[in-house]
């Protein structure tokens, strides 16, 4: 009997300590700063996975030109053979130019926080310029939370951030976008004329920076302001008048350029036109529809939708009546139309035109969820705010960091376990490529990095070299440490399997 109740007791105390955490960690959820520490947790893994960073793909072709050349006579070359992308050419030119392996890879490895933190920024300039009654700190984290959401859905977060290649094209575009419509917000709600002419001419030249960083942002960038343009009267109708021809001097520039026709040469040189228009149109078309419908039905978009509504609403319940959210809507689906005709032009569907579709998406579905709830207010009984809502923003938190298959929960693994070993291979790698160049060997084979495929960081890992030396990541290497030739003597074992299949 005395032990039966000894262990009811001990029971007791359990069950009653349990309590005591229970509501300790209620409480604490509540607390605005955990809500703080958990975006931080959340993006921490994508700053520390930067220490590990590696160029990939046709980052060493592009730093053997730089170095070669020059920075201002690379960015001709590009100009002339290649692209006509100026703006990310003057970004290559700041990177790849790096005089040695060490710099470079100390330039790659600050190049993705750089782009993490500027895509913050960019975003809270961009709900600056809606002028709403929003605070500071709210606009902080609506945009943490854009940018955590943007790098959950997109389908490739390597090529975002830390190839720098497509980075530089890509994200830096949708990094000067978001600037184009903070700046543009800025100038419709200036109230004198003296910030309407210092936010007209700051917009006019981020026009002109933006249409030249890829061809996907020049139409989006002339839609926007020709909407903006449409939109206007009266005495500000001028400005809008000026980023547009801006806009378009640069676009023309960019589409003009020498080095387009040679690339599309090119590509057409291995791969018909027919082809490219009716098999890759076609599935870029379906690719588009399936990605639009993927995401709208995903869970994770999905219940961050619902708690930006119980926490946006409440608090300004007549503040989204105006008809450019309508507006913002159409356009966000004109914008993600409009994408298909680039992605006609490429061998496939890449990644990184997909990460710039889902950022246009994302605008797209926010703007219509704010549209919706000023036309229909929400019943009381849904209206979550205060300390409840702050638990369920970190509960959604916390889902998201412990949660499988996503790439906070990616990223993290990627730094435990993958990480490491990996940049380890790729520093051997290298100094086994110098050596063997000292030694007189100029055509030379090596292992792959590493012997299966799950191995490799997925965060950060793009491409390892090929068995044939002619891929664009064999001769960007075999070029950049002074060799005729580099191959891989086998694929890790996942990738033989599927060739076999």
């Amino acid at each position: 009997m005395k032990l039966g109740r000894d262990m009811e007791t001990v029971k007791a105390f359990f069950i009653q300590g349990l309590k005591s955490v229970g509501r300790q960690l209620v409480q604490l959820s509540s607390k605005p700063a955990t809500e703080w520490l958990m975006l931080f947790v959340c993006l921490l893994p994508f700053v520390l996975i930067s220490v590990f960073n590696h160029p990939t793909d046709d980052d060493f072709l592009d730093a053997v030109l730089a170095r070669q050349q020059g920075f201002w006579k690379s960015m001709g070359f590009y100009y002339q053979h290649w692209t006509g992308r100026y703006t990310s050419s003057f970004l290559y030119g700041l990177v790849y130019k790096s005089a040695t392996l060490d710099s470079w890879l100390l330039a790659l490895r600050l190049a993705p926080v750089i782009l993490l933190i500027s895509l913050t920024g960019a975003g809270y300039f961009a709900i600056g310029g809606l002028g709403l009654p929003i605070s500071a700190s709210m606009k902080w984290r609506f945009a943490l939370y854009g940018v955590l959401l943007y790098l959950c859905g997109i389908p490739l977060v390597a090529s975002a951030l830390y190839w720098f290649n497509g980075a530089a094209v890509y994200t830096s575009g949708l990094i000067l976008g978001l600037l184009l419509a903070g700046l543009i917000g800025r100038c419709i709600h200036a109230t004198s004329s003296a910030d309407r002419v210092i936010w007209g001419i700051l917009a006019a030249i981020n026009g002109a920076l933006l249409v030249g960083t890829n061809e996907l942002m020049i139409v989006v960038t002339l839609i926007v302001v020709t909407v903006w343009l449409l939109g206007t009267t009266g005495p500000k109708k001028h400005w809008p008048l000026v980023v547009l021809i801006a806009a378009s001097i640069g676009a023309i520039i960019t589409v003009a350029a020498p080095g387009n026709f040679a690339r599309a040469d090119t590509v057409l040189r291995t791969m018909p036109l027919w082809y490219q228009i009716g098999r890759t149109g076609a599935k870029s078309i379906y690719l588009t529809i399936s990605h639009i419908a993927d995401w709208g039905s995903n869970g994770l978009l999905l219940s961050a939708t619902v708690l930006f509504v119980w926490w946006v609403r409440p608090r300004y319940p007549s503040a989204y009546t105006g008809k450019w959210l309508r507006g913002a809507a159409v356009g966000g689906m004109v914008m993600v139309i409009m994408a298909m005709p680039t992605l006609w032009i490429t061998n496939d569907v890449p990644a990184r035109v997909w990460n710039v579709v889902y950022l246009l998406f994302l605008l797209c579905w926010f703007a219509g969820v704010l549209a919706a709830i000023s036309r229909r207010p929400l019943p009381a009984s849904w209206r979550v705010t205060g300390r409840n809502g702050r638990r369920l923003r970190v509960l959604w938190l916390v889902l998201i960091v412990l949660g499988y298959n996503n790439a906070v929960h990616s990223a993290y693994i990627d730094v435990a376990f993958k990480a490491q070993r990996y940049n380890r291979a790729q520093d051997q790698r290298y100094a086994l490529l110098q050596q063997l160049q000292r030694m007189g060997r100029h055509d030379v084979e090596v292992q792959a990095l590493l012997p299966h495929e799950y191995q490799y960081p997925g965060t950060i890992f793009l491409h390892e070299l090929e068995l044939f030396p002619n891929d664009i990541a064999n001769e960007g290497m075999a070029a950049y440490f002074g060799l005729d030739s580099v191959r891989i003597k086998s694929l890790p074992a996942r990738i033989r399997r599927h060739m076999r299949e």
